[in-house]
C-alpha cells in the first residue's frame, strides 16, 4: 500500500493508476481528510475463468503449485529493470511461437489424415 497526497497523484497519474492496476492500494489524502482508496476492480469471471481458478486450487492443494496473491512485492517498480543482451528475448519468443505452430500444423494434419 502507498499513501499520497493529492498534489503528487495529479503529477504523477500514470504511475499510481499503473501501480493500482498491478494490485497495489493507493490511498489518496487530502488536507487531513480521510484518505480515499485507490485500487483495480476485480473484473466478472466467466464460466471458463472459474473452471481454470478450480483447476488452480486443486493443484494448490495437492502442494504441485502455489497460488499467488494478485498483488506485486513492496517496492516492485523501484527494483532494478533486468538487462537482456541483443535480441534474446525477442528471439525465444518467437522461437516458441514457430514450436506451438508448428505443433498445431501437426496435430491438423495427423487430424485431416485419419479422416
Amino acid at each position: 500500500m502507498v499513501m499520497v497526497s493529492v498534489d503528487d497523484l495529479r503529477e504523477k497519474l500514470g504511475e499510481y493508476l499503473d501501480r493500482a492496476r498491478a494490485g497495489e492500494e493507493v490511498l489518496v489524502t487530502e488536507d487531513g481528510k480521510p484518505p480515499v482508496r485507490m485500487r483495480a476492480e476485480e473484473p466478472e469471471m466467466t464460466e471458463e475463468h472459474r473452471r481454470e481458478r478450480a483447476r488452480m486450487e486443486r493443484l494448490a492443494a495437492q502442494g504441485l503449485v502455489r497460488l499467488g496473491t494478485g498483488r506485486l512485492p513492496t517496492g516492485f517498480w523501484d527494483w532494478p529493470r533486468p538487462q537482456v543482451e541483443g535480441n534474446a528475448a525477442v528471439e525465444a519468443v518467437l522461437a516458441d511461437r514457430q514450436e506451438r505452430e508448428d505443433a498445431l500444423l501437426g496435430h491438423l494434419g495427423d487430424r485431416a489424415g485419419s479422416r
